[in-house]
């Protein structure tokens, strides 16, 4: 007699990882939000790597011994050299603020040899008949950006003559995350304080 035993297998049940996305959140410039896993908008999120690799045994081709093998001659292949585009440094400028007789640009620059540094000279001007005193710009970047800024050359705007500052941007992460800042502005004009909501700037080229 012949036993017959029958297996029953219930299947596994696999639970995918999930992936907590956390957005940007703008509403402080001392505290930039954190970063995304894509360039989309300011963020962070938890990036999961997972490798499986499973065992693959080659299987050899059968070879019938009497059919030769006939060796075919191919020509060589052909080599082709592209020139590589040469990276140029770029100048461009951006409109930041218009309000209340003061105007600010920045004026940029890219470096070349090092992608994802800007250097920036904002330009403030007043076009009020008095003095712009007590004037202040504080400026925000995101965790994957790093600032070098340096004070300006005046806290006090008179009319018709620029001031400047010089700021530098370093994005270490572009191509994958967006290069932005924030500005906060604060001045007094005609014995009025001006405290200004934070600007997004994101024109970097």
């Amino acid at each position: 007699q012949q036993q017959q035993q029958q297996q029953q297998q219930q299947p596994i049940a696999t639970t995918a990882p999930v992936v907590n996305l956390f957005d940007m959140d703008g509403t402080s410039p001392s505290q930039p939000a954190p970063a995304q896993p894509n360039g989309g908008g300011g963020g962070g999120a938890a990036n999961i790597l997972q490798s499986i690799f499973g065992d693959e045994t080659p299987v050899a081709a059968a070879v019938t011994p009497s059919q030769p093998v006939q060796q075919v001659t191919r020509p060589a292949a052909t080599t082709m050299t592209s020139t590589p585009s040469t990276a140029e440094n770029k100048d461009f400028v951006i409109p930041v603020f218009n309000s209340h007789g003061v105007t600010i640009i920045f004026q940029c620059r890219t470096d070349a040899s090092r992608p994802g540094q800007y250097r920036i000279r904002a330009v403030f001007t007043n076009s009020n008949a008095a003095n712009v005193t007590d004037f202040d710009m504080k400026v925000a970047v995101p965790p994957w950006m790093k600032k070098v800024i340096k004070p300006a050359q005046s806290t006090t705007l008179a009319p018709g003559q620029p001031v400047y500052q010089f700021i530098q941007i370093m994005n270490n992460q572009l191509g994958s995350k967006a290069s932005v800042m924030k500005i906060k502005l604060d001045f007094v004009v005609n014995g009025t304080k001006q405290s200004i909501s934070p600007i997004t700037i994101n024109q970097f080229k």
